[in-house]
């Protein structure tokens, strides 16, 4: 018999605080969880731990980077 797996789309501001990778580790790690894409998203203007206004693009890098280690 074959387990389930929940189709998960993580959607998430990976240049912000570090707890956003803590979920995306959880899912990916998750042998319940299937994930067909991650997204980066926007951070407030001006947030402090990614004040650029390419945030969505950074939070990108992060959670390839993060995949790739």
């Amino acid at each position: 018999m074959t387990t389930p797996r929940l189709r998960v789309i993580v959607d998430n501001d990976f240049s912000g605080d570090p707890d956003d990778l803590f979920q995306l580790a959880h899912y990916v790690l998750s042998p319940s969880a299937e994930i067909p894409f991650v997204i980066g998203s926007h951070l407030s203007p001006g947030d402090g731990f990614d004040p650029t206004d390419v945030q969505a693009d950074n939070a990108s890098r992060v959670a390839a980077r993060s995949g790739s280690s």
